[in-house]
């Protein structure tokens, strides 16, 4: 049998790793972005995949530093934080990954889309987003962040998934966006069962389980920004990307 304290000391360590792995995203990020002004880096894109790419990586890091900033407050003020300046990042981080993954959508289908499987991928995508809904209703949540986040978190995972679909077709620089998509339905599935535990205070094999799935995503949002920055310094210095 596994014990109580053991359980517990798993999930600390899990989520310290999380709050780890949420640190090094936007230090990478402000890194990437730096890289993306460089004149190698800018042949890569066109002006308006630049915007994306640029949009898209400061989205993610804002989100990470939502992380970063509810553990200090945890730290600091003992005690677990309700809403304030952690909401903020993750609102605003998710509202600008959405915009920018609109924006590549469009900019995917349009270069690589067919018009007729355009619909089926739209219906597809609403009917994750009214199945979200429906769970919020069904289970109920407290405040308006229990709804957004796990609402906001099917829509990223919609808007994300042409990256998937589109994948072969994608240049070398962009196929490693691919993660991001993953990292979004770990978010979406973490903030699935975050919306069912908190209110019931459950803790055990489901709360673990929405650690790895929290921790997963920023192991995967990690690996997509390290993988990119490798690629950013191998054109930089002429060497193939492939």
């Amino acid at each position: 049998m596994v014990s109580l304290k053991m359980l517990l000391d798993i999930q600390e360590v899990l989520y310290l790793l999380t709050v780890v792995l949420a640190s090094v995203t936007p230090v990478l990020g402000i890194l990437l972005l730096n890289a993306l002004f460089g004149n190698k880096i800018k042949e890569l894109f066109s002006d308006t995949k630049f915007f994306i790419f640029f949009f898209l990586i400061f989205g993610y890091s804002l989100y990470a530093m939502g992380e970063v900033t509810w553990f200090l407050t945890f730290k600091i003020f003992d005690r677990t934080p309700t809403t304030g300046m952690q909401d903020a990042y993750w609102v605003t981080g998710m509202i600008i990954m959405f915009i920018s993954l609109l924006a590549l959508n469009r900019t995917l289908h349009r270069e690589h889309g067919q018009e007729h499987k355009f619909s089926l991928r739209l219906m597809g995508g609403m009917a994750l987003i009214v199945l979200a809904g429906l769970y919020l209703l069904v289970l109920g949540t407290e405040g308006f962040f229990g709804y957004f986040y796990v609402l906001g978190g099917a829509v990223l995972v919609v808007s994300s998934y042409p990256l998937v679909l589109f994948f072969k077709s994608l240049p070398p620089v962009e196929k490693n966006l691919v993660y991001l998509f993953y990292s979004n339905v770990c978010f979406l599935l973490a903030g699935i069962l975050w919306v069912y535990i908190t209110p019931r205070e459950i803790h055990g094999f489901l709360e673990i389980l929405y650690l790895i799935l929290y921790g997963g995503a920023y192991v995967l949002s990690v690996f997509a920004f390290s993988t990119l920055l490798i690629k950013f310094y191998l054109h930089s210095s002429g060497k193939s990307l492939q």
